[in-house]
């Protein structure tokens, strides 16, 4: 049974708080466990500026353009292909994915921050110490990068092998920038599924909830409504990287609607994976903490209704007091997937929906368009 904060050691307590902090700065820091932002940080921390300020976003921004496309350019240099690179199609994905890059990371850290604020309430030491071992051996990028190098190097042969051979060939440039793509996509899906993945430990532990309500505690609302940002942001990644799939491979219609669908159908795993999975965990410690505070009150309950015709007048409150407390906790809400939840999950999946719609009812016009 879980041991409220009130009852537990200020060392315990102190303890504990030191652990969630250290877990839930290093797990919202997604440049501890994603290549391109591990890198990028690296470079602007070395040039003096904090990677969170305007200026440290700003050059997050050139550092993406200029690797998406000066790559290609040196690839099509050395290759003497110059005359025929889309350079302005290169230079439109890197600007893309450039801001992409500068925009995203303060609206996702602060989204996961708020889903782990669930972590906060663990009461369990030794659990919060497994937690921060386990996050700390796979949110890592000696994870993440030959998982996601694995998936690009599937993904990309599959391309390959779907290219129209009518049309033009790709230029190698065009493959490289695709597969660079293809590793960010890897990246993603392995950060979402993870953290669905973690959310099976999650309900092994205790928390300190709120009593009469656990899943109104501040908490566990907290972490709701960063879950539903969270696929909001998922899906709002999965249309920038649908899009730039459009503009690389204008010239492959069919292929590109193929990678559309693809990518549409990853976008649909991930959100289900990391967005369904915690909070399927989330509602079983909802009714665990509440099987937790109504197991006491049944037995003084039980003990009280055994002699109900016996009850003195200061018992008779007290039955009265407890049967009151024990239906208010009982009839609580379990639901972790509200209305306005599953609005805000299910539009996080209309817009890559519709893009990928549009794309495959405009193929031919797109392909004109960039061609």
């Amino acid at each position: 049974m879980a041991i409220r904060s009130s009852a537990r050691s200020e060392a315990d307590n102190a303890r504990l708080r030191a652990l969630a902090t250290s877990y839930t700065e290093r797990h919202s820091g997604m440049e501890n466990y994603v290549l391109s932002w591990k890198i990028a940080f690296s470079i602007i921390g070395k040039l003096g500026l904090d990677p969170r300020s305007p200026a440290g976003r700003l050059a997050n921004l050139v550092l993406v353009w200029l690797l998406l496309f000066c790559i290609p350019v040196a690839i099509a240099i050395a290759t003497g292909d110059w005359q025929d690179a889309p350079l302005r199609t290169w230079a439109l994905v890197a600007a893309i994915f450039g801001v992409l890059g500068a925009v995203i990371y303060a609206p996702l850290r602060s989204a996961i921050g708020d889903f782990l604020a669930l972590h906060r309430l663990m009461a369990d030491i030794r659990g919060l110490e497994r937690l921060v071992a386990w996050e700390r051996r796979w949110f890592n990028v000696r994870i993440s990068l030959p998982v996601a190098s694995a998936f690009a190097a599937l993904m990309l042969a599959l391309l390959l092998a779907r290219v129209d051979q009518s049309r033009a060939p790709l230029h190698a440039g065009t493959i490289v920038v695709a597969a660079m793509l293809i590793y960010e996509v890897g990246e993603v899906l392995f950060t979402v599924i993870m953290l669905g993945v973690e959310s099976r430990l999650l309900d092994r532990y205790d928390y300190d909830l709120y009593r009469l309500s656990p899943i109104d505690s501040v908490g566990m609302q907290r972490s709701i409504r960063g879950s539903n940002r969270l696929g909001l942001l998922v899906g709002l990644v999965a249309t920038t990287i649908i899009v730039g799939f459009l503009v690389l491979l204008a010239d492959q219609a069919a292929l590109v609607g193929q990678i559309a669908l693809a990518l549409l159908g990853l976008a649909y795993v991930a959100t289900a994976v990391g967005v369904l999975l915690p909070r399927l965990a989330m509602k079983r410690i909802v009714r665990a903490e509440k099987e937790r505070e109504l197991s006491p009150l049944q037995e003084r309950l039980d003990d009280l209704a055994g002699r109900l015709s016996r009850l003195d007048e200061r018992e008779e409150k007290e039955l009265v007091r407890l049967r009151d407390t024990h239906d208010l906790i009982r009839r609580s809400s379990e639901s972790v997937l509200p209305l306005s939840s599953v609005g805000q999950l299910l539009s996080s999946l209309i817009i890559p929906t519709i893009t990928v719609a549009l794309s495959q009812a405009g193929r031919e016009f797109i392909a004109r368009l960039f061609k």
